[in-house]
């Protein structure tokens, strides 16, 4: 294992080169706050020393049936220890960095304020460093919390919804934990595009574990006029999305699953493998505590490509700092917003000003 030692004027500066040179991997041994110069210790310059190395890597999963990611652990845990990995780093991390940050910083009223609405005490304390650098006057006064705000729509810029391709059809599946309404948002989504502009779309159903999503969905359907298809295997829904070619839009409703279920995990995985130009995205409850949020998308998000974010029920939620959480950690695009169980009035393209206002409080969703 090799150690190395990083210094700079501030513990931040000091992580930012570990994470440069070893990357999100690096494992903080120890750190340390000295003195540079100066005259029998007086005047000299405050230092500080951050001791790393590169944890071991745990060998990705699907290179082989039999392959163990490490010793005793199969595949179908890899992702799970990678997850538990992440989150002890982050909070290892969180602790450094409070402990050498100034009081007046880590007592300030915008840091409560991120902390009581479920922001990361790391991510707070990141959010709040880049506004000190704008404001110097400390974090209490309203120029501060306008630059929060703005700083926090900085955090949340990454929205996009469906864009159709226009020469072909776009194919589009949610997915994520149960209960999140995944069915309601689908119908949303069927509803805007086929009534409000105009498209032609097609519903497919991949939820066979519960009769009533199936018939929830083929009730949603004729009332908007789509048709819905039932689909069991990876080879039916090929041939169904072939038979909707001459669509605009074609979405897919999956089956909701524990993270925790690594077979229907896997099984939904393998549901999706392969299908062309298929866009995913990751349905997630605004009611769902911040570490089990990170859980879900380190379960459900695609290890390579890009994916989409749909957050439901943030009208049925206090606090929205898991939001801000999941933008900062993870390369995740914010697409739409969901409320409500009305048809199809109650989603919304994602606005990065709206969020921050709510996860400052300034209004409530509306």
């Amino acid at each position: 294992m090799k150690i190395k030692h990083y210094t700079a004027g501030t513990l931040q500066e000091a992580m930012v080169k570990v994470k440069n040179d070893l990357g999100r991997d690096a494992v903080i041994l120890h750190t340390r706050r000295f003195k540079q110069g100066g005259i029998f210790g007086f005047f000299g310059k405050d230092l500080f020393e951050v001791t790393a190395t590169l944890e071991a890597k745990v060998p990705s999963a699907g290179t082989g049936p039999k392959r163990e990611t490490a010793p005793g652990l199969p595949n179908n845990r890899a992702s799970a220890l990678e997850a538990e990995m992440s989150q002890l780093r982050q909070a290892v991390e969180a602790a450094l960095l409070t402990q050498h940050l100034p009081k007046e910083r880590t007592n300030s009223k915008l840091r409560d304020l991120l902390l009581r609405n479920d922001v990361e005490p790391l991510v707070a304390d990141k959010l709040l460093q880049d506004v000190l650098r704008q404001v110097p006057g400390g974090t209490d006064t309203p120029e501060a919390r306008h630059c929060l705000e703005q700083r926090l729509c900085q955090c949340l810029s990454r929205t996009e919804g469906i864009k159709l391709a226009g020469d072909k059809p776009k194919n589009v599946a949610l997915l994520g934990p149960t209960g999140v309404g995944k069915t309601t948002t689908i119908a949303k989504l069927a509803a805007n595009f086929t009534l409000i502009e105009e498209k032609r779309v097609a519903l497919i159903t991949a939820d066979t574990y519960r009769i009533a999503a199936v018939e929830q969905l083929k009730t949603y359907g004729e009332i908007i006029g789509v048709p819905v298809e039932v689909v069991f295997t990876r080879e039916e829904l090929a041939d169904a999305l072939a038979r909707h070619a001459d669509k605009d839009l074609i979405l897919i409703d999956t089956a909701g699953s524990s993270p925790r279920n690594d077979k229907q995990v896997q099984e939904l995985a393998c549901l999706l493998a392969d299908l062309p130009d298929l866009e995913k995205h990751l349905v997630i409850s605004a009611t769902t505590k911040p570490r089990d949020a990170m859980d879900i998308i380190a379960r459900f998000a695609p290890r390579e490509g890009a994916y989409k974010l749909i957050i439901t029920k943030v009208d049925e939620s206090d606090t929205l700092g898991a939001i801000v959480n999941i933008m900062y950690n993870t390369q995740g695009v914010l697409s739409y917003v969901a409320k409500g169980q009305s048809v199809p009035d109650d989603i919304e393209l994602a606005d990065a000003q709206k969020l921050a206002a709510l996860i400052l409080r300034e209004q409530n969703y509306a």
